[in-house]
């Protein structure tokens, strides 16, 4: 399945930074529909409780619509998945489903309706038989309650050449109102190191020679996750 882990390790990234609500896929002849995510680029192992921006049910009579703080587009706030490829024929799952970044998971036939109104999108999955077996709300300029951080790289810079074999310092900036518990850094969907200490400096001893795209994720005191803009830098051998 190399291709669709190269889509969700490049293509993903790409979407959250430019602030997408909403990706709707096909193929499989299923329903799915994911929690409101951020930074989840990996194996299905690699799902952390923070890349969950909201961990409920997305439903305004349940746990509360998802909600983004900005109207606009706007990075790293959440972006909710689903998968609707069950419209013509119900397919099957494999023996490890479900998938733990999805809420819900239905091999019946079905179709997805979106009713957009203003700032708020709303979402229903209605079955063959007219039976509604999914809903979720979206609302966009929610500033209430607790808000993402804010983080950036500061070290290394970007388009910064090492030679091997090397040790990268890493440090960050990262603020909130309520303090940041913590800053991790990733290759690619591969876990370098955490501190929680500002600057939350961080020594990656003998990366391996190629390309890296860097990026810090910053955790607040509420949870909630903050990815930084990548930084890309080359160990030559």
């Amino acid at each position: 399945e190399i291709q669709l882990i190269e889509m969700r390790t490049n293509f993903l990234p790409i979407l959250e930074a430019h602030g997408v609500d909403l990706v709707l896929t096909g193929h499989s002849h299923v329903y799915e529909r994911s929690y409101l995510l951020d930074g989840h680029y990996g194996l299905s192992t690699s799902l952390l409780p923070g890349m969950k921006k909201d961990p409920g049910n997305g439903r305004p009579t349940g746990t509360g619509a998802y909600g983004k703080p900005t109207a606009g587009q706007s990075p790293h706030e959440g972006t909710v998945y689903i998968v609707a490829g069950n419209g013509g024929q119900p397919g099957a799952f494999q023996a490890d489903a479900p998938h733990p970044a999805m809420f819900v998971s239905l091999a019946n036939n079905g179709s997805v309706v979106l009713d957009l109104n203003g700032n708020r999108l709303d979402a229903t999955f209605v079955r063959e038989t007219g039976a509604i077996d999914d809903t979720f709300s979206l609302v966009k300029g929610t500033v209430s309650g607790n808000l993402p951080p804010s983080v950036s790289v500061t070290s290394p810079s970007d388009g910064a050449t090492f030679q091997a074999p090397p040790s990268v310092s890493l440090t960050s900036s990262a603020s909130d109102a309520g303090g940041v518990t913590s800053v991790s850094y990733y290759s690619g969907a591969t876990l370098i190191g955490i501190n929680v200490i500002s600057p939350y400096p961080v020594l990656w001893s003998n990366p391996p020679a190629g390309s890296h795209r860097i990026t810090a994720r910053a955790t607040d005191n509420g949870g909630l996750v903050s990815i930084s803009a990548p930084v890309f830098i080359t160990v030559t051998p």
